[in-house]
């Protein structure tokens, strides 16, 4: 779980602010753990 939290911290601060970074983002999580798939979905704005 440590790695996945590592490789999400990463996403974040590559992807976050680019254009299209929250979806990659989201694709990062969902590729490390089932569990944080929540947190995933949470970071998906309302549309």
């Amino acid at each position: 779980m440590a790695d996945a939290a590592m490789t999400i911290a990463r996403e974040m601060r590559h992807l976050s602010w680019k254009p299209g970074g929250v979806k990659r983002l989201r694709a990062a999580i969902h590729r490390t753990d089932s569990s944080m798939r929540i947190l995933a979905d949470e970071l998906e704005p309302p549309s």
